[in-house]
């Protein structure tokens, strides 16, 4: 199980991102406005999914900085297993899209959203200059045992394995529970 699943679980992480941009790039003002409920815009979502994910930049390097200097064990596949369910079971695991299969993307510098809505480009940007900082501290911590680092934050103290994947599952959440349900709506603006 622990071949690399930091690195398993950050590939999995960049190739949802692309996705979540390839659906959203061509959307009108409209549509990114739309809010069937207050704050439950397409647009709010994708600025929380960028949020999630510059927390995550600013508190990964903390949490290892701390936890490198506590006498921490390595984590067994066991104890990863049991947080991975308890994330999942949070966000009712939801089943990642099929069409990320198709999704080549491997790291953060191949992000791309070309013709995307020109309201967008500066949020995809910031994205993507954030995944790829991530990326670096990410890679960085796959040379080292990424089972022996901690982090720590009010989901609780898990591996990094466990972390990326915790925030790969809030950003699918709000895909399938936000920017889905959005868009499925029958009051929608069309294109």
């Amino acid at each position: 199980m622990e071949s690399d699943l930091l690195g398993i679980f950050w590939t999995e992480k960049i190739k949802l991102t692309q996705y979540i941009i390839h659906i959203t790039k061509h959307l009108s003002s409209d549509q990114l406005d739309f809010s069937p409920k207050p704050k439950e815009s397409v647009r709010s979502f994708l600025q929380a999914m960028v949020a999630g994910d510059f927390f995550l930049r600013v508190s990964l390097p903390i949490s290892v900085g701390i936890s490198s200097l506590l006498p921490i064990a390595r984590q067994s596949e066991e104890e990863i297993e049991k947080d991975l369910v308890r994330f999942r079971d949070q966000f009712g695991s939801p089943a990642l899209p099929i069409g990320l299969k198709e999704v080549i993307t491997q790291s953060a510098e191949e992000l791309f959203f070309e013709d995307c809505n020109p309201e967008l480009k500066p949020l995809f940007l910031r994205w993507k200059r954030i995944l790829i900082r991530l990326e670096k501290t990410v890679l960085s911590f796959r040379a080292k045992d990424s089972l022996k680092y901690r982090y720590f934050s009010v989901i609780g103290i898990v591996s990094l394995p466990v972390a990326v994947n915790y925030f790969e599952m809030q950003n699918l959440a709000w895909l399938r529970n936000g920017i889905m349900k959005t868009m499925e709506n029958p009051h929608f603006p069309s294109r």
